[in-house]
């Protein structure tokens, strides 16, 4: 009989690897607990985010629309909740002309932004903007498009100006990138937009932040997604921008809530390259609008429904055009909102992050975010917390945006180690979706649910988990989608809606919702269908982990007879963490089972006993389980 100790798993589309080629980083530090259950690297330092809430403002900027500024103060005026905003005021530091986004660029990826407007004038650089829909270094907005100028003053108008409105970040730079009109905009174009000026070319300088407040139409939950390029081009962007930092790229989820839509259906907002934003109201609940999805990442303040009184003040065309039409009094308006908005001001927050730590890679960024942000609506039972304590919200992400929590952590902050991605390889399932009996999106009454599981081994600490999804369907808006993962937390990645379109052609759903998870054990796919007259089949699925590598690699030492019917494995471990024994017959592919029952750790090394599985041959690995 031979029996191999092996440490394999899928790289992506290199194939196998062993544990030896993910050593952590440098400056990696021992993983710990903390109180609420979750697991961190101890060199993080998390509880001095909370340090933020404890500063007073420094002073507050001279801006004479400010106090209509809720989002950026809010005190519970007009039936809002006090504090409900994005806690900025409590990180500008104003007297020191510090903290307020300098150095930082952001791209506004719009119609066009009219730069010559007095509040944001200071603020633009021209040599980093460009008109990619005329192919021109004039990105003014034509005719009466007032979008992109709306959303450059929430991110970026200057502060402390005697002017109209302050922006997030009032000393950031930005760079106006004219890409969505009522013409065609092309693959290409998407690409060449997103990579824009993204790594100092030409010595003309850096755009750090991409703010994006377009999408898919919002009209009807249909799938739609970038193009070739434009994947290329944000996997790009996270790879090279920055200087090999990564861009950080943000994304509205997008407005169409109303009609079931979800940011799992848009490819953009879904992509495990950008940063999905929400909205909430000034009372912190969800909005009428803003899609929800499980690749929702944080949300931040926007307008509300009917009577909230919640809408957001900011820079307007200037004159009679745009939002406002006061030929006097019409440089700004006080009707802002959508997810647009939501994003605008995301942007900002993530040009004072960057201030606070030039060094901070793309996925720090995102660390920071997931760790500071404040839950709201804490009541609501969508909140689902996991097992390394992280709780999100389909409508909230990990919470409204914290300015000064995030800044404070960022000072403080070392980078994650490089990322890791992991897959399962293509799943093959080939089985009939039957038809459900429901009559109404509303009410649903499901056929027979059709469930494929995998077991993976990977010693993988979880940033992101993708699924790639194959069926033909004759009405693909009647399909359920479910992910579970080890610990038993369910992503809901597609649900019942108005989708009339065919098939789902391997089409990637993106979640967040196991973020700090191990990613070791079996998740599970079930998928089933709840309206009447339409059926398909489910041909395969494949699972994509994106995240680090753990804290001490479980290398498998000595494998040794313990006794008929008995193995002893002994591997390298973190003393206090949970191991599972895992075996596959074969590598080619391997199929892993859970071996035995699962141990905690108590020292540097650790051995487990197992029972033998059947057959001449096999192969061991071991990984972190909760």
């Amino acid at each position: 009989m031979l029996w191999c100790a092996t440490s394999c798993w899928l790289l992506g589309a290199a194939g196998m690897a062993v544990a030896a080629s993910l050593p952590a980083g440098p400056g990696d530090g021992n993983v710990v607990a903390l109180p609420d259950g979750r697991w961190v690297p101890a060199y993080k330092l998390v509880a001095q985010a909370e340090i933020a809430h404890l500063r007073e403002p420094r002073s507050l900027p001279n801006d004479p629309l400010f106090p209509q500024q809720w989002h950026l103060s809010n005190n519970g005026a007009g039936g809002g909740t006090a504090g409900i905003d994005l806690n900025v005021t409590n990180w500008w530091d104003w007297s020191a002309t510090n903290r307020l986004g300098a150095g930082v660029v952001i791209g506004v990826v719009d119609s066009g932004v009219e730069y010559t407007h007095p509040d944001l004038a200071a603020n633009y650089l021209s040599a980093l903007s460009w008109d990619h829909l005329s192919g021109d270094p004039d990105p003014f907005p034509t005719g009466g498009a007032f979008h992109g100028t709306a959303v450059a003053g929430l991110a970026a108008a200057r502060g402390h100006n005697a002017l109209g409105v302050v922006g997030v970040a009032p000393l950031a730079g930005f760079a106006a990138l004219r890409l969505t009109a009522p013409t065609f905009q092309t693959d290409a174009m998407e690409a060449a937009t997103l990579t824009h000026q993204n790594n100092n070319q030409g010595g003309l300088g850096t755009i750090h932040v991409y703010c994006n407040p377009w999408g898919p139409s919002d009209s009807r939950p249909t799938l739609a997604g970038p193009g070739p390029l434009t994947r290329a081009a944000l996997r790009a962007g996270t790879v090279q921008g920055r200087n090999g930092l990564g861009s950080v790229i943000l994304w509205a989820s997008g407005n169409g809530r109303g009609a079931l839509d979800n940011a799992n259906y848009d490819g953009y907002a879904n992509s495990h390259h950008v940063i999905a934003v929400g909205a909430c109201d000034n009372r912190g609940q969800a909005t009428p609008y803003a899609e929800p999805g499980t690749c929702l990442f944080v949300c931040a303040p926007s307008e509300g429904g009917p009577g909230t009184n919640s809408q957001i003040t900011t820079t307007d065309r200037t004159g009679a055009l745009g939002r406002n039409t006061d030929p006097v009094n019409g440089d700004y308006f006080n009707s802002f909102g959508g997810t647009s908005a939501a994003v605008g001001l995301a942007a900002g927050v993530a040009a004072l992050v960057l201030e606070a730590n030039p060094g901070l890679g793309w996925r720090d960024v995102k660390h920071i975010f997931a760790l500071t942000s404040t839950r709201v609506s804490s009541t609501n039972a969508g909140w689902t917390t996991n097992a390394a304590g992280y709780a999100h919200h389909d409508t909230f992400g990990f919470g409204l945006l914290n300015a000064a929590a995030a800044g404070a952590l960022a000072q403080t902050w070392n980078n994650v180690s490089a990322e890791v991605e992991l897959t399962t390889g293509p799943i093959g399932v080939n089985q009939p979706i039957l038809d459900g009996t429901g009559l109404a999106l509303t009410n649903p009454v499901f056929g027979p649910a059709v469930t494929s599981a995998v077991t993976v081994p990977f010693p993988l600490v979880i940033e992101t988990v993708s699924v790639t999804f194959q069926a033909t369907h004759t009405y693909r808006g009647d399909v359920e989608v479910v992910l579970t993962s080890p610990t038993g937390v369910e992503s809901v990645l597609a649900g019942i809606r108005n989708d009339s379109g065919d098939h789902y052609t391997n089409w990637v759903f993106t979640t967040v919702k196991n973020w700090g998870e191990f990613a070791a054990g079996t998740w599970t796919l079930r998928v089933r269908d709840g309206i009447t007259n339409d059926s398909g089949a489910w041909q395969s699925w494949s699972l994509t982990f994106h995240g680090t590598p753990v804290a001490v690699p479980p290398l498998i030492r000595h494998l040794d007879s313990a006794g008929p019917g008995l193995w002893q494995v002994t591997f390298d471990a973190q003393s206090g963490v949970r191991y599972q024994v895992f075996h596959s017959s074969g590598l080619a592919p391997p199929v892993w089972s859970a071996v035995g029952a699962s141990a905690v750790a108590t020292a540097a090394s650790c051995v487990v006993t197992v029972p033998a599985p059947p057959g001449p041959q096999g192969f061991f690995t071991v990984a972190p389980v909760h």
